[in-house]
């Protein structure tokens, strides 16, 4: 059976026998329009999916192409939108909302709205990621599509991890050359920014400092852990002078 002689808006109705019981078969089902959405609305590959807490600025760029390729003509209506609940007992949640409308879709089907530095710090001030939803309006037919993203908010410009393959930690297993107790110690360190690009010409500081054992400190505060709650300033002072002792610098 060809479908698309089918009437659209209406039921079918088969009727399926098949030896060698000659049994039948009945099925119903509803044939209704399936209809493509005329244009889709995407985040442009060439905007960063995340945002620096400390930011002057930020340009967030959707673009909107025809199902077969074409450019939309139209404008973007842009909501970026982010929520936050205090960590008082019994806070409410705080949602800040920010609005791009008419932003004019140019000649590369692509619509562009700008942060200043107002903007950016009150999306960043509190919050470790924020949601923006473009949409776009055809015109001439004022047809509508949408889509959303999500930007995660970064404090570091870009990301250090300790050894091949791991991610990024503060801390690792550091192996003396020559799998022996002596030096030198070798220690892979990896820049890579946030969308994962090597990180080029950053000038890096690293400081390394040893520690005599870390079941001394283990032992001088494993005992005294149920004490702790006591303690009155001077006792947490000299706790934290004993433990200072442990490193060697």
């Amino acid at each position: 059976m060809c479908m698309s002689n089918v009437y659209l808006f209406t039921f079918l109705k088969i009727n399926v026998k098949y030896s060698p019981n000659r049994t039948e078969t009945v099925a119903k089902f509803s044939v209704s329009e399936n209809v493509l959405p005329k244009f889709e609305v995407t985040l442009s590959p060439d905007t960063p999916t995340f945002l620096m807490k400390d930011a002057s600025s930020a340009a967030l760029k959707f673009c909107a192409r025809y199902t077969h390729g074409g450019r939309v003509k139209g404008r973007m209506d842009l909501e970026l939108v982010s929520s936050y609940r205090p960590p008082q007992w019994g806070a409410r949640l705080v949602t800040v909302r920010i609005r791009k409308p008419n932003v004019t879709i140019g000649e590369d089907g692509c619509g562009e709205a700008r942060l200043n530095s107002t903007e950016a710090s009150r999306l960043t001030a509190n919050w470790p990621s924020f949601k923006a939803t473009a949409t776009v309006t055809e015109d001439g037919t004022a047809a509508a599509e949408s889509a959303s993203a999500t930007f995660k908010v970064k404090d570091v410009p870009f990301e250090l991890s300790f050894g091949a393959g791991s991610s990024s930690s503060s801390r690792s297993h550091v192996v003396a050359a020559g799998g022996g107790g002596g030096f030198p110690l070798l220690q892979r360190l990896t820049a890579r920014s946030h969308g994962g690009a090597p990180v080029v010409g950053e000038e890096l500081v690293v400081c390394a400092r040893l520690f005599t054992s870390i079941q001394q400190l283990r032992d001088r505060l494993g005992p005294k852990g149920h004490l702790l709650y006591a303690y009155d300033e001077d006792q947490y002072i000299q706790l934290a002078e004993s433990v200072l002792k442990i490193k060697h610098g």
